[in-house]
This record gives structure tokens, C-alpha cells and sequence, in this order.
């Protein structure tokens, strides 16, 4: 019940509570949370909310100033989006993630009205005024390095925790492999992803077979590697 009298679904409240780890405490509000983040879907990805904000909302701050359509303003805003992509992918929906990941990336697009080597800040969409994913500007900071960092921790899977790091590639690929190299606790972590068709996710560790683990948020068996072993170069095998 927002100040204009509508209710609204939101995507950052939602994929906070997830990246957060509050949705791994309550699984009973994930078909409602995957639901709300995947309503906001459009055509160039996640929106921030919906429905937008007419320019005569008081109590919102500066969004009502926005076009509808455009940057915050019920627009796939990229750096609100990533979060959102983050949530599907901690929630096991890799497939919905990458959808939303590729409609996000600039070198998905026919035409880009900013710098097409640089993320922009959104893409808008209101054909009453004529545009059709326009981009307001380049957005480096917010943009793209939420993008790789959605890339690290949950694309290739590389994520760092304190005491060691968790390698937990998405369960769903559209590609049949990748190798990612990442200077890690004063290590080098060399991954090697294969989709081989094995009926079991498979994990080998400097060659040798190494045991994952399954994770009920995540839906994927991912291998737990303590801080000591990250020493020199450390090779991780994934086969899918």
C-alpha cells in the first residue's frame, strides 16, 4: 500500500532477503519471493518494481521525476537487476537467471544508445514517449561490477567465505564448459567446468576425486575448500 494507493511488487526487497540468507531460514515464502521476482520480468529484464510511479506521487522521493519506464522508475535498472539475478540463482533457478543475465548484457541487444564495452545504468521502455531500450548513461560502478560479480560467485560459482571458499557452478549451463582463473587468499583457483552428460554432478580436486555437497537453497552439490589447502595453484575439476 504505497503512498498513491497501489500495491507494488518490488524486486530488491525480495532478493535481499535471499542474498541475505533469510530465505534459507524460511523456505516457506520461496514459491512466493521466486514468484514476485519473476513477475517483474520483461523485456530487457528484472524491473526494479511495478507498477511505475506517476510524476504527482508525493513520499517517494526523486522517482517520480523519472519517465515511466526508465532508470529506477519501473525499468530493468541493471544494478537492481543483478541482485535479482543473484536471488534465482541462490534459489536454484538457474535457468530463470540466465534468461534474465543475457537480456541484461549490452552484446544481447540489437542497438544500445551508450557505450557498448561498458554496462549502462537501465535499459527503459515506454512506447508512449518512443523509447525502446534506451540506456540514460554508461553506470561502470553499479552496473557492471555487480555483473561480474554475479558472473564469480554464481556463474562459475567461485564464492569466498572466511575460512575457505565454495566452488558451486550453476546447475544449469548453456554452455558445454568454461575455465575461469582467480587469484584467491593468496592462491590461484583454476576451474574447469564440463558438461559431460554424467548423471551426477562430479567433483575432482588438484586430479584427484573430491566429495561435494548438496545444498537444499541452491539445488546443486557444490565442494567446500578450506582456507589451508588454498596454496599455489589449486585446480578444481566440475562435470556435470
Amino acid at each position: 500500500h504505497d503512498p498513491d494507493g497501489l500495491a507494488r511488487r518490488s524486486l530488491t526487497s525480495n532478493a535481499f532477503w535471499v542474498l541475505s540468507g533469510l530465505g534459507d531460514r524460511d523456505p516457506s515464502l520461496y514459491n512466493v519471493i521466486k514468484n514476485d521476482i519473476l513477475a517483474l520480468d520483461s523485456k530487457y529484464g528484472l524491473k526494479t518494481f511495478d507498477p511505475h510511479f506517476e510524476p504527482d506521487v508525493k513520499g517517494v522521493g526523486r522517482i517520480p521525476k523519472l519517465p515511466a519506464g526508465t532508470a529506477e522508475n519501473g525499468a530493468p535498472y541493471i544494478h537492481a537487476s543483478m541482485f535479482g539475478i543473484m536471488a534465482l540463482f541462490r534459489m536454484g533457478c538457474a535457468e530463470d537467471a540466465w534468461r534474465e543475465l543475457f537480456k541484461s548484457l549490452p552484446m544481447t541487444h540489437d542497438a544500445v544508445s551508450v557505450s557498448p564495452y561498458v554496462m549502462p545504468n537501465s535499459y527503459g521502455y515506454n512506447p508512449d514517449k518512443n523509447i525502446d531500450g534506451q540506456s540514460m548513461m554508461d553506470w561502470q560502478t553499479g552496473s557492471s561490477n555487480v555483473a561480474l560479480k554475479t558472473l564469480v560467485r554464481y556463474v562459475a560459482g567461485v564464492y569466498p567465505e572466511y575460512d575457505g571458499v565454495w566452488v558451486q557452478p550453476a546447475a544449469y549451463c548453456p554452455y558445454n564448459g568454461f575455465t575461469a582463473e582467480i587469484p584467491l587468499k593468496g592462491a590461484v583457483l583454476k576451474l574447469h567446468y564440463r558438461h559431460t552428460g554424467s548423471p551426477e554432478r562430479r567433483f575432482f580436486l588438484d586430479g584427484q576425486p573430491a566429495k561435494g555437497q548438496y545444498s537444499e537453497e541452491m539445488k546443486l552439490h557444490r565442494l567446500w575448500i578450506p582456507a589451508g589447502r588454498l596454496n599455489g595453484t589449486v585446480e578444481v575439476t566440475v562435470e556435470d
